[in-house]
């Protein structure tokens, strides 16, 4: 994942809380979007093979517009943060689009590599924090062996740059119990790039196959992390729908 502003549909960055705040007030028409994956569904023993999850293991997988339904309905709905007052929507890019994992520590995925990410995401953004949630369904990977290739990557580094915004890893962040979610796991990050400093959230919680990912930027870790518990306590209402 390159974390660049581009107007390109199907793709997604962590900005600095002060490059949020400008282009917040800027006119500049870009939809910050999580970049897209095409199907990879023929690599499935080259990811095996590099510590992905074992395919002869996993239940039986689901129809893609099954996991596309529930997608939909696991995503933190339009005006979903204004009852913690948050903003309304910004920006959306639906299913039909393939979109990957984290990058971070500018980590390859084993379990990008199997299988297709069917993803809908929303993000909103105010003068305070830009939040954006990814709910991904994969049929051959499960929302466990997603989160856990995550959580291997975010152990991977303490530090790792790109587009020459320098991310360092602060460490894991306890999300509390969260009913209805199978498993997750967050991290906190800061970041920066010449003078400007912010701070960054990153929570993963998922059930079944379906995971939901919710990125929270700010420009205090305080406010990453408040608002970010807060936005995941929505997001989990939504995947016990599922």
């Amino acid at each position: 994942m390159r974390k660049t502003l581009v107007c390109r549909r199907g793709r997604r960055q962590k900005l600095t809380a002060m490059a949020l705040i400008l282009a917040v007030a800027a006119t500049t028409g870009c939809t910050p979007g999580r970049k897209k994956r095409g199907s990879r569904s023929g690599d499935s023993d080259a990811a095996a093979a590099a510590g992905g999850p074992n395919r002869q293991q996993s239940s039986p997988t689901p129809k893609a517009s099954d996991l596309k339904e529930k997608i939909r309905t696991a995503v933190i709905p339009v005006n979903g943060l204004v009852s913690i007052g948050g903003p309304a929507q910004t920006e959306e890019a639906d299913d039909e689009d393939l979109f990957q994992l984290s990058r971070v520590c500018d980590a390859e995925l084993p379990t990008d590599e199997i299988g297709e990410n069917h993803g809908f995401e929303r993000s909103w953004k105010n003068d305070r924090y830009w939040v954006n949630n990814l709910v991904t369904g994969n049929e051959a990977v499960t929302a466990a062996e997603a989160i856990a290739a995550v959580k291997t990557a975010a152990a991977s580094c303490r530090t790792y740059t790109t587009d020459g915004t320098q991310y360092t890893i602060a460490g894991p962040m306890q999300l509390g119990t969260l009913p209805g979610v199978e498993v997750s796991y967050a991290w906190t990050e800061r970041s920066a790039k010449g003078n400007t400093k912010g701070a960054v959230c990153e929570a993963f919680i998922g059930k079944g196959r379906i995971v939901s990912w919710v990125t929270v930027v700010a420009s205090t870790m305080d406010g990453a992390t408040g608002n970010c518990k807060q936005i995941v306590k929505i997001a989990a209402q939504q995947l016990a729908r599922v």
